[in-house]
């Protein structure tokens, strides 16, 4: 039988010493099952007490014992209270695996029961070649030859797309332009395998526009969809050749000096700087076509200034800001007035970020206008020195290229915290329109996202979430950039999160399905069968059809 053996006055005394004098005895034990206070056993004892408990009444599982003990006034003591699980016995032959249930899908009205095979392993091929190409699951538990039923185990499977050999050849494509997917045009694949698409872009606007393209095999297949972006711009006719030029210095536009290009493209500046200024000047030069369209402007700096007739300059150094010096040595020349053009290091120059820079998302470059001092001398070949020039240029167009890192789903990536004219990039791609949850920590930076068209992202919230700080949007492209810069301390550093994919509780996924659908845990564990319904339901991720939510209770 199943007994609880001794139960010993000495445990009962420690117990309950906080409530019995010193001076008083104990004189009567009394104690119960379960909550059956009614049902209570006492029994007399002037000391060491022990008895004998017949448990096979009860049930297998968890149970408690109570008891307490009475003085000699009647007085008595809390009640102890102590837990124990009664198990049930089984031989190995009882408890052998006998059948098993299984269901595919959450079909569980349609499972079926089989006899558990000497083998172990049962074959679900049978039911697994009726089912559409796609995502599955298949949910199995075994009963042993007592009837007791085992946890259910859950595993999901992907049955691929099959066709037979020879007979998915390529027959067709559609294609639709900026996802007009409603005016798609279906037309048979030429022989040559190659598609032109020359006229069905002629009729667009001048911008940027996507096409998007399937094909189909003879069975009807359809491969995933193709997008491509593509810039249409001004047709220029094919007569674009370049004719004429125009320069101007420093910001002197309104005399600007024009004239026909020659033959072969090299314009021939006869300057005649006499009458300029020492100093620091700005040259600036655009071209034009035939149609006269006018190319981008081209700048380049220049420094003027003269040596004293005595002596040869061996040497001009020249500096950015607050930076280091460049010297530069020539060859000894003398009575000769230095024009030289001068370069530097775009980052270097660059003192700090301003906040109307401009984006350009095709080729990751970052435009900003800064004004900057810049400083020139000269020195002779005794070591002599010039007196400095130093001069200011206002609204100069920098290009900053920074260093771009590729950010995968829950992979923290961290980089020096960018200061003064730095710029540090973040590139993130997963699927349109998915939610994603961004965390950056240190440096104090300031962040700015960006679409695959160099647009701004403006339309996110701000949450926490388990304690921490999130951004949270969608993604209104594929590729979206993040560009972090002004940063306080270049010895900190920047850490960057991102978790794709996701949706929020801001988004009744169970709505956009015609029936309801059982939600998992991460962990593969059914929180909910049949669901209609998120509510009620503890915050964290969870797995809906194929997709996965965050929960958040506000």
């Amino acid at each position: 039988m199943n007994r609880v053996i001794h139960i010993g006055l000495t445990l009962l005394a420690l117990i309950c010493c906080s409530f019995l004098a010193a001076q008083n005895s104990i004189t009567k034990c009394e104690y119960w099952l379960d909550s059956r206070y009614d049902n209570r056993t006492a029994e007399n004892t002037s000391g060491n007490f022990q008895t004998t408990i017949d448990l096979n009444a009860l049930a297998d599982g968890l149970h408690s014992l109570s008891f307490l003990v009475i003085d000699d006034n009647g007085a008595k003591s809390p009640v102890a209270i102590k837990y124990f699980v009664k198990f049930v016995g089984h031989s190995s032959a009882v408890n052998a695996l006998a059948d098993c249930e299984y269901w595919i899908d959450d079909n569980f009205d349609q499972r079926k029961t089989a006899t558990m095979p000497a083998t172990g392993i049962i074959d679900l091929s049978e039911e697994i070649g009726t089912l559409r190409p796609g995502l599955h699951s298949v949910s199995m538990r075994v009963l042993d030859k007592a009837g007791n039923v085992s946890p259910v185990a859950v595993k999901y499977f992907v049955k691929p797309q099959t066709s037979l050999s020879g007979d998915n050849v390529i027959k067709k494509y559609e294609y639709w332009i900026d996802r007009d997917f409603e005016h798609r045009k279906t037309v048979n694949m030429p022989a040559a395998g190659v598609v032109n698409f020359g006229v069905a872009l002629a009729s667009l606007s001048n911008g940027l526009h996507s096409i998007s393209m399937r094909v189909l095999d003879k069975a009807g297949n359809a491969s995933p969809v193709m997008l491509r972006y593509f810039l249409k711009s001004k047709d220029s006719g094919i007569d674009n050749d370049l004719k004429s030029y125009e320069y101007w210095f420093n910001d002197d536009f309104a005399h600007r000096t024009s004239g026909t290009l020659a033959s072969d493209g090299i314009i021939d500046l006869d300057i005649d700087v006499a009458s300029f200024r020492r100093g620091l000047h700005l040259l600036r030069c655009r071209v034009f076509d035939t149609k006269g369209n006018a190319s981008a402007t081209y700048s380049k700096l220049f420094v003027l200034t003269e040596s004293d007739g005595l002596s040869r300059l061996v040497a001009y150094d020249y500096w950015i800001n607050d930076n280091e010096r460049i010297r530069t040595e020539v060859s000894p020349r003398k009575n000769i007035v230095v024009a030289k053009t001068l370069s530097f290091n775009h980052n270097t120059a660059l003192r700090r970020v301003p906040d109307d820079y401009t984006f350009n998302a095709d080729k990751k470059t970052v435009l900003c206008k800064d004004t900057f001092t810049i400083g020139f001398q000269v020195f002779d070949n005794k070591g002599t020195g010039s007196v400095a020039v130093i001069d200011t240029i206002k609204n100069y167009d920098l290009t900053i290229r920074p260093v771009f890192s590729e950010l995968s789903d829950g992979v923290p990536d961290q980089v020096n915290t960018p200061t003064g004219g730095e710029i540090v990039g973040f590139s993130y791609t997963a699927l349109e329109a998915d939610s994603t949850h961004w965390t950056v920590s240190g440096g104090n930076t300031k962040l700015d996202f960006y679409d695959a068209n160099g647009n701004p992202i403006e339309n996110y919230d701000v949450r926490e979430i388990d304690g921490v700080p999130t951004i949270c949007f969608r993604l209104p492209t594929a590729t979206v950039f993040l560009l972090t810069y002004g940063g306080d301390d270049s010895q900190t550093e920047t850490t960057v999160t991102v978790a794709g994919n996701i949706s929020t509780d801001d988004v009744n996924v169970l709505n956009d399905s015609d029936r309801p659908q059982s939600v998992y845990t991460i962990m593969g564990i059914r929180a909910r069968k049949d669901a209609s319904s998120l509510e009620g339901l503890p915050e964290g991720y969870y797995i809906v059809g194929k997709q996965k939510i965050y929960i958040r209770h506000r």
